[in-house]
């Protein structure tokens, strides 16, 4: 179908005003049009209670009709919608194939996480990366918001915990929770504790410092109550900052114990509480963070980071970021009843030194987790789960660039962000532990090329 004077959305439901306005932005931005008059094509957007939450319907014909089972399945349907959009090379004119499609993701969670604490990001790059999900039909952009070299959330109960130069002002995080809404992305708010916490040490020592007889300036001080009461505060700054997520990340991972043992307030919290060891305290500490997420309505994640068995149970109601497979392995959590996201670490990490190719990602499955590491079980021996078993324990995967400088993030991320989300989206459960076959990836990889470079245009 030709498109000589773009388009004309409209919707009826109040909800799909914005969504209709995304449809219009990108349109002009890739055809160059001036659309949104007569005699444009008229495009009607419309929630559809018949369909799955997550489906999307598109016909085109004389003229385009999407509808969506929620609304972010129609914003959803919009990114197919720019894909299709064909501008001949020397007439200008604006093609769309006359299709009917039917579609929805095969995993529910598909999500990208940015390194914001390590490596100093500015807002315009955060947003180009939204617009990389949205195009991409990712669904959660995570931002790694503390770490040992800076804390970046803007706390106002407590601002001496904010690195100077580093943290973002709240403005700054309201405007991109309401841009990444627009295109149906929801961002994860992650400060990382008790590990991983050297900026809140150096902020706020009388709090967070240990004082035992060995030094440890990574892990906060477990076995003090004022440090719940902070932490507890910075979960309710958070939920106000972050209104869209219903998830609250809060690391978690690679604690380390020295000086735990030998600290006065932890022996004596130890003590009271009846708790054996350092390792014991951990799992106290996150079934009490547990409790104060659940407490405002919201779901606590976690990187893997707790052993198997232990006296407390750590709850099985949160999620489990599982990356490295060292200290609990895929098989065990699922065996355990706990719920999972797929963060493997070969293929899905990008780092300066350790990143791996969009085929390589491609070849791999929600269901699979790899290593480098030769600490690491799962790198002479791949675990890969049983479909049958996990396709309601693993919610999805999630690519995750660490240390990456603000000027190379965008582009260690877009071609390696396609791969994992058409491996969680255009599956079957009939296909999705299957390798795809050579012909597929050469396949994706010219498809990539292609949106790649419609990828150019939108965010410029």
């Amino acid at each position: 179908m030709a498109l000589e004077h773009g388009i004309i959305a409209s919707c009826h439901d109040p909800a799909l005003e914005p969504v209709k306005e995304l449809l219009l932005k990108y349109w002009n931005k890739v055809t160059g049009q001036a659309s949104g008059k007569e005699p444009g094509i008229p495009v009607m957007l419309e929630l559809d209670g018949n369909l799955e939450k997550g489906q999307h319907i598109i016909e085109i014909t004389d003229c385009i009709k999407i509808k969506g089972g929620c609304r972010n399945a129609v914003i959803q349907a919009i990114a197919t919608i720019i894909q299709l959009i064909h501008v001949g090379d020397t007439s200008g004119v604006v093609h769309l194939p006359k299709v009917k499609i039917e579609d929805g993701a095969f995993a529910p969670y598909r999500g990208l996480m940015i390194d914001v604490a390590r490596k100093k990001h500015k807002v315009k790059t955060l947003k180009r990366l939204v617009i990389l999900c949205w195009f991409y039909k990712v669904n959660h952009l995570h931002l790694h918001l503390s770490d040992k070299q800076s804390f970046t959330f803007p706390s106002m109960k407590y601002p001496r915990l904010g690195t100077r130069r580093r943290t973002f002002s709240r403005n700054d995080l309201a405007t991109l929770v309401e841009f990444a809404w627009k295109h149906g992305v929801t961002i994860i708010p992650e400060i990382d504790i008790p590990g991983h916490s050297g900026a809140m040490i150096r902020s706020m020592p009388g709090v967070f410092k240990l004082k035992g007889a060995v030094e440890n300036n990574g892990v906060i001080n477990m076995g003090k109550e004022i440090v719940y009461e902070v932490i507890d505060a910075l979960i309710t700054e958070l939920c106000e900052v972050f209104t869209t997520t219903n998830w609250i990340h809060l690391g978690a991972d690679e604690v380390n114990f020295k000086g735990i043992d030998t600290d006065p307030d932890c022996i004596e919290f130890m003590k009271r509480h009846g708790l054996d060891n350092p390792h014991e305290l951990y799992r106290y500490f996150i079934t009490r963070l547990n409790d104060m997420v659940k407490a405002r309505g919201k779901t606590l994640c976690i990187w893997e980071g707790f052993l198997p068995g232990g006296k407390i149970e750590i709850p099985k109601d949160l999620i489990v970021f599982e990356f490295e497979c060292r200290w609990n392995r895929p098989e065990n959590l699922l065996e355990g009843g706990y719920t999972m996201v797929n963060t493997s670490w070969r293929p899905l990490y990008v780092t300066k030194r350790k990143h791996w190719t969009p085929r390589e990602i491609y070849r791999w499955n929600m269901f699979l987790w790899r290593n480098h590491s030769s600490a690491s079980p799962a790198t002479l021996h791949p675990i890969q789960l049983d479909i049958d078993d996990a396709i309601e324990s693993v919610l999805g995967a999630q690519v995750c660039s660490w240390s990456q400088k603000n000027r190379v993030e965008l582009e260690t991320t877009r071609n390696r962000l396609p791969a994992m989300a058409e491996r969680t989206w255009s599956v079957t459960r009939e296909t999705a532990i299957t390798v795809p076959s050579d012909d597929l990836v050469e396949n994706f990889m010219k498809r990539l090329q292609l949106t790649n470079d419609r990828l150019s245009k939108l965010i410029t």
